[in-house]
């Protein structure tokens, strides 16, 4: 015969599991405006049931509360983060597209295409009078005015690759910041759910790093289950070379003062230019020695090195 009480237990089940649902949407609602939160929920399941003697069926003792479970789709993890990528470099890409066109300053009455007009006419009209000094005059300021243009240009041209090359030293710092966070969380994760628990609040803390990371290089990102299936270990792969295999990182090291790509082009030229001599650009490597490509890196920092 069941207790007296099996009513008030199957009552307090129901009101315990309201509590842990509205404390859940509480937090919900404390993090609407959090940056890379997910939604929580509580998932509930009926509590095992009580059979009732002579065949009779079974008798529910109320609800049972299971786990707190992420509103997540993992599948549009992998699409945002491949297109945020793609994002990234693009953004880079139109910065620098920007520039270029401001160094130019097209079309405008102060443009290239103007002071090269100045110069031609200039040299037409000194053709057809070339020992009027007022036409010798004009012509002359028109050239200096074209040399002094183009100088400008390459001025320009060179601070943008040296801003270039700052802004690529930033991103390895970033990247390499990032992994060391995501290891510390990895190791956090992994003991937070060695008994069964699901640490949801530090995976959005992962899962945001991990976002702003792919939009700064393409990576692979490869989670495996440990044995007793209650958690997984998690690793970052860069062209196929871990990046953070799982608690450990493999960080990416600058080589300072190289050559610029162009002037190594120049060298072949006939004759040899040497003119990007003076710009000294940064190399990306691993530190364990490891290949990598720097044409393949892909997001900011792959906009950034083209």
């Amino acid at each position: 015969m069941r207790s007296t009480f099996a009513g008030l237990s199957i009552a307090s089940s129901g009101l315990f599991a309201a509590q842990r649902a509205l404390d859940i949407t509480g937090h919900n609602i404390s993090n609407a405006n959090t940056r890379g939160y997910s939604r929580q929920r509580l998932n509930q399941a009926a509590q095992d049931p009580m059979s009732i003697v002579g065949g009779q069926g079974q008798l529910g003792l109320g609800v049972k509360m299971q786990f707190i479970s992420q509103v997540r789709d993992e599948m549009l993890d992998i699409k945002y983060r491949t297109e945020v990528n793609t994002l990234g470099e693009w953004e880079e890409k139109y910065n620098s597209i920007s520039q270029i066109e401001a160094i130019f300053n097209e079309p405008t009455d102060t443009g290239i295409r103007k002071v090269m007009d100045n110069f031609f006419e200039g040299l037409n009209s000194l053709s057809k009078d070339p020992s009027s000094p007022t036409t010798r005059a004009v012509f002359i300021q028109s050239a200096v005015a074209l040399a002094q243009n183009f100088n400008h240009m390459t001025d320009n041209f060179e601070k943008m690759i040296r801003d270039a090359n700052e802004e690529v030293e930033s991103s390895v710092r970033s990247i390499n910041s990032m992994a060391s966070q995501i290891a510390r969380l990895n190791k956090q994760i992994l003991e937070a759910e060695l008994d069964g628990s699901r640490a949801n609040d530090l995976r959005d803390a992962r899962n945001l790093l991990i976002d702003d990371l792919s939009k700064l290089v393409d990576i692979q990102v490869k989670e495996v289950p440990i044995s007793n299936g209650n958690s997984s270990t998690l690793s970052i792969l860069i062209q196929g070379t871990p990046l953070v295999n799982h608690t450990d990182t493999n960080v990416l090291e600058l080589e300072t003062d190289q050559d610029h790509p162009m002037y190594k082009d120049g060298l072949d030229a006939i004759p040899p230019r040497t003119d990007l001599s003076t710009i000294r650009v940064s190399n990306i490597k691993w530190a364990t020695g490891s290949s990598l490509d720097q044409t393949k890196l892909g997001g900011t920092i792959g906009g950034q090195l083209q």
